[in-house]
């Protein structure tokens, strides 16, 4: 793995690696593609990639992943578990 300002370093080396005129400096222009990037993609595996309101229509939280190991009710729960019987 690589982090993303070696890949940009890398780039701006196979373009131009003389130095007599480096290319401008698109660090920030790549970061916000990897974020967009990661955004659809997040989209896409909740299952809202192509949803009729778009992206816009998601509310917060829909896109969470339920956590298996953390106790649910109706999931990973026992029935009755809200009723203690040891009360004191």
């Amino acid at each position: 793995k690589v982090s993303s300002f070696e890949y940009h370093s890398m780039l701006a080396r196979l373009s131009e690696n003389t130095g007599i005129s480096p290319p401008k400096d698109r660090y920030r222009s790549l970061m916000v593609m990897i974020q967009i990037y990661r955004h659809i993609k997040m989209l896409k595996r909740s299952g809202k990639g192509h949803d009729p309101g778009g992206a816009a229509a998601t509310k917060p939280g829909e896109c969470a992943i339920l956590c298996t190991a953390c106790l649910q009710p109706q999931m990973n729960l026992p029935m009755g578990w809200d009723s203690d019987k040891f009360k004191q």
